[in-house]
This record gives C-alpha cells, structure tokens and sequence, in this order.
C-alpha cells in the first residue's frame, strides 16, 4: 500500500471514529435530558382487622344478615373495604336484601349497632355507622371541658342512633352538677346532683330522683334507674385514638 493510500485510510477511519464519538454524545445528551422517573414503592399492605361472626341468619331467598363483633372501632374507609370482603365471601347476589350489622367492644348496654351496612338488590349500597366514629371521637376529645366548676370525671356514654354524648360531673361552691353535651361543638346542659343518701361510693341522683350516677372503681360512670343499669360511660381519655 502506497503512502498515498495509507493516508486515505486513516483518515477514513478518523471520520468513521469522529462520528462514533459524535453518537455517544447525542445519546448521552439525550439521557441526560429525559425526566428522572421515581418507582413508587408499593402501598403498605393494610393490617388485617379482627372480627368474629356472631349470628349468620340464612332466609333465602328473601334475605340473609351477618351480626359481626369488630375487635376495635375502624375508620369509615376500612368499614366499607371490610364489608366488601365479607360479602364477597357469600354469594349475596342471590339474596333480594344482605345486611352486615357491626358491634364494637364495650359500648353502652342500650341495643343497637356500631354500624350497619346493606347491599340489597336494585339499590345503591348503604353505610352507615350509627354510633360514635372515630372522627366523632376525636372531635369530643378535643373540645373543652365546662367552663365552671370542679372537673370530677369525664366520660362518653356511647349509644346508637346518633344519641352518643359526654357527661361530666363537675363540683362548684360545694354543688354538684351534671354537665351534658350531645356533639362536641354543642353547650353543656347543666342539671344538679345530690351525693346518695348512705352510699359508700361515688354516687349522685338528679332532681327528680330517677337516676343514680355511680362513679365505679374501674372509673366507669354507671347510669341505673327502677329498671336497673341503662347506660355505661367510659372516661374520655381511656379512649387511645392512635390505637383504634
């Protein structure tokens, strides 16, 4: 090969080369220009909730109801994710009415459920939690406790059918006084209590002397009447929220 030639061929491979250099460049440019894309970590897998099946009512076709004691109080969220998985483990759509009734444990002795939820045919699915939630909860944490008096206990009495309320018995100038409130942006209704007569515990009676308010060794605030026990308030604060 002559001179001549030699130097043809390296330039030939210097440009062949140039250009080689030249495309990793665009392409490195070109990487460099693209959005960074993030994976998203997967969801954390939601703890599974605890619950048992108390009562399994079959009537088909006509209906069938699940009774189902919860083993905490759940968000409205998590009721209706729950509620969807236990009524796709039966075959509901044969039934004309399928209802799920929910209770949690501790509430007040006074029937009825936490929560209550229907798929019936030809109907949009029903939801409803008839006791207190925890968005109900938190907000009567919060609220402040009345403005006079003596604070001796606070507790929730919890019922069903949106009649959930406080109770706080407060002691002023050597009075003793009911405070209620039914939602927690609601004013305190006030009624004296007299101490019952020869008990050996915290005890009270209204005016009209048909309850008897027993502050019970556990904390407890118990409501009895001539028919006995109606209703049972847990402190307030025994109420863990971040648990629930």
């Amino acid at each position: 090969m002559s001179r001549l030639q030699r130097s043809k061929a390296q330039l030939i491979w210097f440009r062949v080369g140039l250009a080689c250099v030249a495309v990793v460049a665009v392409v490195f440019f070109i990487q460099l220009q693209k959005p960074k894309v993030e994976e998203t970590p997967p969801p954390a897998q939601q703890q599974a909730i605890r619950y048992d099946i108390l009562n399994d009512i079959d009537q088909a076709p006509a209906r069938r109801m699940l009774e189902i004691m919860l083993s905490k109080r759940i968000s409205e969220r998590e009721l209706e994710l729950l509620s969807h998985q236990i009524r796709d483990n039966y075959p509901y759509q044969q039934y004309k009415e399928f209802s799920i009734s929910y209770l949690i444990p501790n509430m007040s002795k006074s029937p009825g459920y936490w929560a209550r939820v229907e798929y019936n045919q030809g109907e949009p699915e029903k939801i409803n939690i008839l006791g207190t939630s925890i968005p109900e909860l938190q907000a009567f944490q919060q609220a402040p406790a009345p403005p006079t008096g003596q604070v001796l206990g606070d507790w929730l009495i919890e019922e069903t059918a949106n009649a959930s309320r406080r109770v706080v018995i407060t002691k002023d100038q050597g009075k003793y006084y009911y405070q209620m409130q039914w939602s927690p942006d609601s004013e305190f209704k006030s009624e004296e209590l007299k101490p019952l007569a020869g008990a050996t515990e915290f005890a009270y009676q209204d005016k009209s002397k048909d309850t008897i308010f027993k502050i019970q060794e556990n904390g407890d605030l118990e409501l009895s009447g001539p028919d006995g026990v109606f209703a049972v308030g847990h402190p307030l604060n025994s109420y863990k929220v971040s648990d629930l």
